[in-house]
């Protein structure tokens, strides 16, 4: 027994050394990523590509060539550096100011060209190539045997992670990436160059990547169709770094080669030595992140999203001629549309999880393997009818899209996009690649399927399918346009522009994003059905990881915020009508996937909207330039603003206690002790030089900011230990210094969303019930009042700089608080329009009975308008009264001037005496 043991035991550690030496190509390739993404801020999806391109070069130059080994590694390495400094010259920095996602799908375009050009150039066999390290066996003890190869494979690793430490943590260069990694404006200020540290990075890490493919070329040999997975575990290893830490990156790598080495020789389960280390990670990654974003969390914008409208004149229009054709074309025709409609089909998905919700999901094809899954399995075993495996299929898919959804409950970007990818890979190996779920080496056989006695085989009867593909399409997109057009779909969008701005108003972003990952699901998995049944012997191989990776980018190429951008995307797909008439036209023959990849990168540069953008944009001016009497339709909906109407119904009475704050950030004392009373209808200032701590202090209350000492009560209810959306369901309403809006919806929607109901049904009722409703009356009042009415059917980023806080005030107030928090209102506007917002804030707190919590710099406007006065200094409670007794404390006066003295800058301090503007009544 005990030789046993020690047999196991010896068998473990030469297992687990074996993984440390492949640990340590994934730990060398991760680093590159790290360096990438903290030079730059992009997330590179193609740098297993680029390891790729590295091990291609190595193995034709030494093992094809027999060029010397020096030679031969030298020049993959200076070859993948070049690389990396022309995609950042070439692509990137053409990218900088547009969205993360544009700049993520420029790398998949990078991702699809070097592997087209490495397809084209070396095929997909296969080819051994001889070992690089010494490779003799060692043995350390008693029966433990171990290749010295995997040993030297770690320990570079290793050395590679001490010399990027050391670089990184004691040059000008080292500290100049970690200042623009932190902030570039900053860093630009202090002279540091953002272009030379992102380049340097882009080369280095491109050098470390073709450094990772040559070493792991001999361990895996030369197959250029899968050595692009390398970014797999790569992504894992740089995500247990932070993207940030080069020794926690080597840990990482380490970890994730052992654990896949062990689980390949103990568990026998198909898929869990790959699978099983991904899905810890995304468990830690998920638990370690957090719910809200924080105050200084900057969330680029997506692409532009559609209103949702549906033009009946060119939808009917459409659906006739597609039908014209479906009935004329020849059999080749019928087949690429159906192909165009059930990718377009995937590709709504699309749009609704990422176009309308912002959350970045790679793994659309993995709901649509679910579904084919679920629905072939049952037709096959249990005989279920076509009409029945659908619906199993489609509901199955509701709880994988949950699933998937966990991880954006606590992380999002790359983050996200990297948990997602992760799990879409869990569900191709454990269960679409696993021969004991998929009907062993029989396969998957189904019938034909049918309806009402209807046969719509597509191999008989390709119009049939083709039509059942078109109506399923168009069922979707229904859906899909009626969902933007409702509450669900405007909760969507606020959880997508801003998810701060969306608690503050009562939306709950952890429900929207359960819901658009499960939406999504069951709209992915019901194309799914139809991939599965298009012919009997059903394929579970065509829904991979890429082909996720590939339908974001189609979809992003037609447009990721546009029901047509996922007809378009349908259209672009490999064997949709799009491509087909391409490839009819032009023989690109073998070229069309590098073809494709460069377009998409040229398109994604000058276009990053999507083609549905610009074509709605050309016939709009189209139409234009049409007679008055050929327009038809106008499809923008007019919002009409009653000129009067009754008085407001006056907000629930609630009186706002703070009782003894005391919030912490590490070991400063941002509050200390602080306690203050708004009382129905009063209006408190809060002031305070800078760095006061009063913005934290609207924070807190509002539960954007933890508390560590203090009680928090609204009419005698603690309030403390909710989350900020139940604070403003409870009454507590604000607005932000930075304003926050939601730049993809009007004026009118982002007033729309602070008055919309919080009902679960809606989620529901918005697929199916389409009908607009009127602004609501509260929401038409605060349009008056505010002198918006004349912009409701413009976008924010439409209006001036002082209208846009105007409306940020105004949607705030549209939810009809109990208690109103603003954060410094006036900055931006000029005299006439703070007088103006003064009358309006004294009328808000008289005629509705709000209490108004005031945060400003403007003395004039506080003096004048407020029933009180708190100051903070350093974060504690320096004196309370009305605002005559403030305005003569010696104290309060001290506090000001004292901070003036030390601001670097010669700007002038607010006078306490000379008002800026009378508040009108």
């Amino acid at each position: 027994m005990k030789e046993g043991l020690e047999h196991n035991m010896n068998d473990f550690i030469q297992f687990a050394v074996l993984g440390l030496g492949v640990g340590g190509v994934y730990a060398i390739a991760a680093q590159g990523l790290v360096l990438t993404y903290r030079g730059s801020g992009v997330l590179n999806l193609a740098h297993g590509a680029m390891a790729l391109l590295g091990a291609a070069l190595y193995t034709e130059l030494h093992e094809d060539q027999g060029a010397p080994l020096l030679v031969s590694f030298a020049i993959p390495i200076a070859v993948c550096a070049l690389l990396g400094l022309l995609i950042y010259f070439g692509v990137m920095r053409l990218l900088r100011r547009a969205s993360p996602l544009a700049r993520l799908v420029a790398t998949l375009g990078v991702l699809g060209v070097l592997q087209a050009s490495s397809g084209l150039r070396y095929g997909t066999e296969i080819e051994f190539v001889a070992p690089i390290l010494p490779s003799h066996t060692w043995e350390p003890w008693g029966g433990v045997k171990v290749g010295s190869d995997r040993i030297y494979l770690l320990l570079i690793a290793a050395g590679v992670t001490v010399l990027l430490w050391a670089v990184y943590r004691f040059t000008a260069f080292g500290r100049s990436t970690s200042a623009v990694a932190e902030n570039e404006r900053s860093a630009a200020a202090l002279g540091v160059s953002s272009d030379v540290v992102a380049a340097a990075n882009w080369a280095l890490g491109g050098a470390l990547a073709a450094v990772a493919g040559v070493l792991v070329v001999p361990i895996t040999g030369f197959a250029p169709g899968t050595l692009a997975l390398l970014i797999v575990p790569v992504l894992a290893s740089a995500m247990i770094g932070s993207f940030a830490s080069f020794p926690l990156t080597l840990l990482g790598g380490a970890v994730i080669g052992v654990a896949q080495s062990l689980m390949g020789r103990y568990v026998h389960t198909t898929g869990w030595a790959d699978s099983a280390p991904f899905l810890v990670i995304i468990a830690l990654l998920a638990l370690r992140g957090r719910a809200l974003p924080l105050r200084g969390f900057l969330t680029d914008r997506l692409p532009r999203v559609g209103t949702g409208r549906i033009a009946a004149g060119p939808v009917v229009t459409g659906l006739v001629v597609v039908s014209a054709l479906i009935l004329l074309l020849p059999v080749n025709g019928v087949n690429a549309l159906t192909t165009t409609f059930v990718v377009a089909v995937i590709a709504l998905s699309v749009v609704v999880v990422t176009g309308y919700a912002g959350q970045v999901s790679l793994a659309q094809y993995a709901f649509a393997g679910i579904g084919a899954f679920v629905s072939a399995r049952l037709a096959q075993t249990q005989g279920l009818p076509f009409w029945a495996a659908f619906v199993a299929g489609v509901v199955a898919a509701v709880p994988v899209g949950l699933l998937f959804a966990l991880p954006a409950l606590r992380t999002r970007g790359v983050n996200l996009a990297v948990a997602t990818l992760g799990l879409a890979l869990a569900v191709e190996r454990l269960v679409l690649g696993n021969k004991d779920y998929t009907g062993g080496f029989a396969g998957t056989v189904v019938k034909p399927p049918a309806l009402f006695g209807f046969s719509l085989d597509s191999t008989a009867h390709p119009e049939r399918y083709a039509f059942l593909c078109l109506t399923l399409f168009a069922v979707a997109a229904l859906l899909v346009a009626n969902l933007r057009r409702g509450r669900a779909g405007r909760r969507l969008l606020a959880t997508r522009a801003n998810e701060r701005a969306a608690a503050s108003l009562g939306i709950g972003t952890v429900g929207a994003k359960l819901y658009a990952f499960a939406l999504a699901g069951a709209i992915a998995a019901a194309a799914g059905v139809l991939l599965a049944f298009r012919y009997p012997n059903v394929g579970f191989t065509g829904y991979s990881v890429f082909d996720s990776m590939n339908i974001v980018v189609l979809t992003f190429l037609g447009g990721v915020g546009y029901i047509g951008g996922a007809l378009l995307a349908g259209g672009l797909a490999v064997g949709g009508a799009l491509t087909e008439l391409v490839m009819n036209l032009i023989d690109l023959n073998k070229y069309a996937t590098l073809a494709t990849s460069v377009a998409l990168i040229l398109i994604v540069i000058n276009d990053p909207n999507g083609m549905a953008f610009r074509l709605t944009r050309i016939a709009s001016a189209l139409r234009e330039l049409l007679p008055d009497r050929w327009r038809g339709t106008d499809v923008t909906e007019p919002v009409d603003v009653a000129e009067t109407g009754a008085s407001p119904t006056r907000s629930t009475p609630r009186q706002l206690v703070v009782d003894n704050l005391t919030v912490r950030f590490g070991g400063v004392v941002a509050l200390n002790g602080v306690g203050l009373t708004v009382r129905p209808g009063e209006i408190v200032g809060l002031i305070g030089p800078n760095g006061a701590g009063k913005t934290t202090l609207i924070d807190s209350v509002t539960g954007f900011c933890r508390t560590s000492e203090g009680r928090i009560t609204l009419d005698g209810e603690d309030v403390g230990s909710l989350s900020a959306r139940r604070r403003a369901l409870a009454g507590l309403g604000r607005s932000f210094q930075n304003l926050e809006l939601f730049e993809d919806m009007t004026v009118a929607d982002n007033l729309r969303s602070a008055c919309d109901e919080r009902d679960a049904f809606a989620y529901v009722s918005g697929l199916f019930l389409s009908r607009r409703r009127p602004l609501p009356p509260l929401a038409q009042r605060v349009a008056r009042d505010f002198e918006l009415a004349d912009d409701l059917h413009r976008l924010p980023g439409e209006l001036s700089y002082g209208r846009r806080r105007l409306l940020a005030i105004a949607r705030a107030v549209a939810r009809h608080p109990s208690i109103l928090l603003l954060d410094e209102p006036a900055a931006g506007l000029d005299e006439h329009e703070t007088a103006e917002l003064g009358g309006l804030l004294r009328r808000i707190a008289e005629e509705w009975g709000t209490g108004i919590l005031l945060v400003e710099h403007d003395m004039g406007l506080v003096m004048s308008l407020c029933d009180r006065l708190i100051v903070l200094d350093f974060g504690t409670l320096l004196m309370e009264g009305p605002p005559d007794d403030v305005r003569e404390d010696e104290r309060v006066r001290a506090a000001y001037l004292g901070r003036a003295r030390d601001r670097a800058d010669d700007e002038e301090p607010a006078s306490m005496e000379e008002p800026k503007a009378e508040v009108k009544p």
